[in-house]
């Protein structure tokens, strides 16, 4: 007898079945490739904007410090108190006792400093600044408050993208737009409030939104008297609002 071998016959994958598995695959890619490209950048806007964000604490951690060591003794060497926001470039000028000492330095802890709206100091060393939006927030120190002549005085630049720059100071009664110590009464504010408005997001000009910053900062010292004010048993009287036994 003859034996009969049944081939099993095999079927391969048409034209049409390989072209729509390749657009499935590509198409597959596609939404990977989409979902991975969004998730990286949506990484990068959120450190972009924690890092925006830690940067702008620092600062109004520096100004909240130099606030809060407030110093004025009537001295060359604590002066008076001066702030003016006749303009949106708001700005103050006092002294404190926030230096760092160091055996490597001949300062004491008391230092000069001011804080303004200017043009990003970074544009000076060729650095593209174009991108900001507004000014930046300035910090000049001057260390050697003792000195016979003026100083040229170390410039911080603490915030980029600043639109406006105010302080407030508290009287006891109401917040004041502008002070000078010379002719306030009391020589020194119960407390200041300093408020900026910032543009959110630095790193493009569309879509900018304008923040705004605030901080309020008690201050806990008083004005000595004048030596002129001392009567003749050596008591010093007390200052305009501050009662003997304080």
């Amino acid at each position: 007898m003859k034996s009969h071998v049944k081939l099993q016959s095999r079927h391969a994958f048409t034209l049409i079945e390989v072209v729509f598995a390749t657009m499935a695959f590509a198409v597959i890619l596609l939404v990977m490739k989409m979902t991975l490209a969004g998730a990286l950048s949506m990484r990068k806007r959120i450190d972009s904007r924690m890092n925006w964000e830690n940067h702008n604490t620092i600062a109004l951690n520096i100004l909240k410090k130099d606030l809060e060591n407030i110093i004025i003794t009537g001295g060359s060497h604590a002066g008076e108190i001066y702030s003016d926001n006749s303009s949106t470039s708001g700005q103050i000028e006092f002294f404190t006792t926030s230096g760092h000492i160091s055996d490597s330095l001949p300062w004491g802890d008391i230092q000069k400093v001011r804080y303004f709206l200017g043009n990003s100091i970074l544009s000076q060393y060729g650095m593209n600044t174009s991108t900001n939006l507004g000014q930046s927030l300035l910090r000049e120190v001057t260390r050697n408050v003792a000195a016979q002549i003026q100083n040229t005085p170390e410039t911080m630049e603490l915030m980029t993208g600043v639109d406006s720059l105010t302080f407030q100071f508290f009287n006891g009664v109401t917040w004041e737009a502008t002070w000078d110590s010379t002719t306030s009464d009391p020589a020194i504010p119960l407390a200041v409030r300093a408020t900026l408005a910032v543009h959110m997001d630095t790193s493009t000009q569309d879509n900018r939104i304008l923040g705004t910053r605030e901080i309020v900062v008690p201050v806990f010292v008083v004005k000595p008297a004048d030596r002129s004010s001392t009567n003749s048993t050596g008591s010093a009287t007390p200052p305009t609002g501050q009662s003997a036994g304080l």
